[in-house]
């Protein structure tokens, strides 16, 4: 539900949001969830929060790859 609402978020251009939205989903959730990774990564871009960007972005990849 959570990532539902971040990727919801991020379309209607509420991007503080949708980080939110995202980190709740993997606190709560699942940690292992590449795309929710990925998409919280383009939000934090958007928003010029590249370390933070790269960082998810680079679990996304780990993930993806199986580790």
């Amino acid at each position: 539900m959570e990532m539902c609402s971040g990727l919801a978020s991020y379309m209607q251009g509420e991007t503080e949001d949708a980080v939110s939205w995202y980190q709740r989903s993997l606190q709560i959730q699942d940690t292992s969830n590449q795309m929710c990774w990925n998409n919280m990564g383009i939000a934090l871009n958007a928003l010029g929060r590249k370390a933070e960007a790269e960082h998810s972005f680079a679990r996304a990849k780990r993930l993806g790859r199986g580790s």
